[in-house]
């Protein structure tokens, strides 16, 4: 029916959850390009809009999701962005163009039954193994940059810092993925992909002798759990952070890990788009036997190029805490991995998602 309805000067985001650093940040380029009207479907509240210091323009206007304006816009916008989809993804007229965002794409598996015209990802590799993942033609398979990553350009001021509770000591972030997610928000069950017992350990209690490691070396670590884990990462000593606790510090994600010293992962697609800071990526994966088993990884031999060295045992740890004080990133690891997935280390030589909408003439913006 879609079809029948004229297309209007309207754009439509919608990210989940309502702090999503893509789709926040394309709100605020959004704002500043386009000229037409812009509704955020279920966005911030206010309090979390005036923390993050993000005064939305008179043509923006945000509505809940049920709602007449919200449903309105979605059916006469010229484009939507999103990140995890709309109202059961069904076709819109082929006018229309929808642009899956997503929550970052890493190397686990993914097979994503939703509807989108076009598909941001960060490398060709990506391009490769995610069009038939995502079902979009390989031709609207757009590489661009994040939206979010674009925050890591400006790093978390010392304020804002301090504020989470870190002192001036230079700081390690480590952003596990998770294992077990909730089938939905405060469910006790869900999905399960690896059981992460490490000697009978949790991860958290496993990966603590090397924070400690860390810290006598004066690194400090901050911890950040991935939004849909129902497992408990808080570790003694580390610095936890939430969303909530990013944003009361009017700061996000993104400008933290562009304020820190290094960056400790696994399948998490957030090593992506942290190399172009070309500070240490190492990676914590205890349970990678049964992780790649289980969940999988894209493709095969993905763990084979990472930019960074696993971390066993203490020796790995003060090998990262010997990069991180001397100013390296693990060149030979780095090297070697930007070549094989295609990475582009220099922000500059990426187009933002809208130069790529624009170059293909999908959208019209102003300078």
């Amino acid at each position: 029916m879609t079809h029948l309805l004229r297309r209007q000067r309207l754009v439509v985001v919608n990210g989940f959850p309502a702090l999503e650093g893509n789709a926040v940040q394309i709100v605020r380029e959004l704002q500043d390009r386009y000229d037409g009207r812009i509704t955020w479907i279920d966005a911030p509240s206010e309090r979390e809009l005036a923390d993050l210091g993000l005064v939305l323009a008179p043509h923006v206007r945000t509505a809940k999701y049920w709602s007449f304006a919200a449903l309105s816009s979605y059916v006469v916008a010229e484009a939507v962005f999103y990140t995890h989809g709309l109202y059961g993804n069904p076709r819109l007229a082929p006018s229309r163009i929808v642009i899956n965002l997503w929550h970052g794409h890493g190397i686990k598996r993914v097979d994503y039954p939703g509807y989108a015209t076009h598909l941001v990802v960060p490398t060709q590799m990506h391009a490769q193994t995610r069009a038939s993942a995502f079902r979009v033609d390989p031709a609207n398979v757009m590489i661009a940059l994040p939206p979010r990553a674009t925050r890591l350009r400006e790093p978390a001021t010392a304020t804002a810092l301090k504020r989470l509770g870190l002192s001036e000591r230079p700081f390690v972030v480590w952003m596990p993925t998770y294992r077990k997610a909730a089938v939905k928000e405060g469910a006790n069950d869900g999905w399960i992909s690896t059981t992460e017992d490490v000697g009978g350990r949790s991860t958290a209690q496993a990966i603590q002798d090397g924070f400690d490691v860390l810290r006598a070396r004066g690194i400090d670590v901050v911890v950040k759990a991935h939004p849909a884990d129902t497992v408990n990462r808080d570790v003694p000593g580390a610095v936890n952070i939430s969303s909530d606790l990013l944003t009361a510090a009017g700061t996000t994600l993104y400008n933290v890990l562009g304020a820190s010293a290094g960056l400790i992962t696994d399948y998490s697609s957030v090593w992506f788009e942290y190399i172009a800071t070309r500070s240490p990526i190492a990676y914590f994966m205890p349970d990678k036997v049964e992780y790649v088993s289980t969940r999988g990884v894209v493709p095969g031999d993905a763990l084979d190029w990472l930019p960074g060295p696993e971390l066993h045992a203490a020796d790995d740890f003060n090998r990262l805490a010997d990069e991180i004080l001397s100013g390296r990133c693990f060149e030979e690891h780095r090297e070697r991995s930007s070549e094989h997935f295609g990475l582009v280390g220099d922000w500059s030589l990426q187009a933002s998602v809208l130069d790529e909408l624009a170059k293909r003439r999908l959208i019209r913006l102003h300078q």
